[in-house]
């Protein structure tokens, strides 16, 4: 197998062209949704994004599948294997969803190779509660890619747990705690050494077979259409450069993933977008934490969700599309406050903003882009043409005192009702 299909992160050059392409689609750009949006930004910074259409996307995405540029390390992952004949049934209790023995027994072959043009199978994907109801940590499942030698050792279900790093300790205390005397093996400090979580944003049938062949696993990550591939590549065909290649990506798709984003203790999994990513099944039977994401999902209230934001000069205008753009500087701290203000206000004034209302609160930013938890109702009604009743504007504080402009959007994959909604500005 050659040495690029196990290349990790695309250099500094090949980032933006990368990027380019994973820009959210334009309904995520929402041009007739926003009559504001469809202005064009005066001359700046935000003018020299690199953005392409929905159909080019993808067709820029298959370029790259043959590309070093289409496959990148995932930062601060950690991996941890869980064998025995009570695996799933011990994180049936734990997991929001729904972890079916079929997918995870040992002695069973590996899932056939699909057709030539299908895509590799979804993972599995769900979120440790606390008892309280509120986030752990998210968490990817994969199927274990040493089963047959597992085979030989013990019986029952073998998984792969692939998780922030930052959660590990707690992740592991947690299972520990309702572990008890369940016949099921953890390996963290092992496993880890081992493997290293990739990226692919372009993986094709062949690209997959080859993979299998040199004994790495690939999945598709379908917290939404295009997130890509999850791989489990062995450690010393893989790298560990941790850029922001693929922070980026999720920034762009409005995918949070660590506990910067996911606050342990604090996040509540609806407001994450743990369900409309896949992560909860409401139909499986109890789990850790169940009872408040039950009674959330049954009121049908949720006032905030992580949402993607593009940072941009107010003196310039909002900007017409979420695009990253590498030559934006702005350095903005975890957990500002965003704030609100009417339309109609200025909001190239600090004094202005600080007079306005909490919106909620930045998570992340890499240049322009970044995810913040808002206000529902707030999002929608920055959504509004400039001048409309009741429209709204955003911004944060960056650390050195500057205001910036925010511009929320409501991502392409999110549920109809929920797009709608932003529609009327309701």
């Amino acid at each position: 197998m050659s040495s690029s299909a196990w290349h990790a992160l695309p250099q500094r050059g090949h980032l933006t062209r990368l990027l380019s392409s994973c820009s959210c689609s334009p309904a995520a750009r929402l041009p007739a949704l926003a009559p504001h949006s469809q202005q064009q930004p005066a001359p700046s910074k935000l003018k020299r994004c690199l953005h392409t259409s929905h159909a080019h996307a993808h067709a820029h995405a298959h370029a790259h599948a043959h590309d070093n540029d289409a496959q990148m390390t995932v930062p601060h992952r950690a991996l941890v294997s869980v064998h025995g004949p009570q695996t799933v049934k011990l994180l049936q209790g734990l997991l929001t969803c729904n972890v079916a023995p079929a997918a995870f027994t040992i002695d069973a072959p590996p899932p056939p190779l699909a057709p030539e043009q299908a895509a590799p199978p979804p993972l599995l994907y769900g979120a440790f509660l606390q008892p309280s109801g509120r986030m752990l940590a998210p968490v990817f499942l994969h199927p274990h890619p040493q089963r047959s030698r597992l085979s030989q050792e013990t019986d029952g279900e073998a998984v792969v747990l692939d998780l922030d790093e930052r959660n590990l300790e707690e992740v592991m205390h947690h299972i520990r705690r309702f572990k008890l005397r369940s016949k099921v093996k953890l390996d963290a400090q092992h496993f880890n050494k081992q493997w290293r979580v990739h990226a692919h944003l372009a993986l094709d049938q062949s690209q997959a077979s080859s993979l299998r062949a040199a004994g790495a696993a690939a999945a598709r990550d379908a917290r939404t259409p295009q997130m890509g591939h999850r791989l489990l590549v062995q450690a010393e065909r893989g790298n560990d450069d941790t850029g922001d290649a693929h922070t980026v990506h999720r920034y762009l798709q409005g995918v949070g993933e660590g506990p910067i984003e996911f606050v342990p203790g604090a996040s509540l999994p609806l407001e994450v977008n743990v369900d409309w990513m896949g992560g909860v099944d409401y139909k499986k039977g109890c789990y850790v934490g169940q009872e408040l994401t039950a009674r959330t999902h049954h009121t049908g209230v949720v006032r905030k969700r992580v949402v993607p934001i593009t940072l941009y000069d107010p003196q310039l205008g909002p900007p017409s599309e979420h695009a990253y753009d590498p030559s934006f500087d702005a350095t903005t701290t975890s957990g500002a406050d965003v704030r609100s203000t009417g339309a109609s206000s200025s909001s190239s004034s600090s004094s202005s903003a600080a007079r306005g209302r909490s919106a909620g609160r930045l998570l992340g930013s890499i240049h322009n882009v970044g995810l913040a938890l808002l206000r529902l109702e707030q999002v929608h009604r920055t959504l509004l043409a400039p001048g409309a009743e009741n429209a709204l504007e955003m911004s944060v504080q960056t650390q050195d005192g500057k205001t910036l402009g925010v511009r929320p959007w409501i991502p392409y994959w999110w549920p109809e009702h929920a797009k709608k909604a932003e529609a009327s500005g309701e």
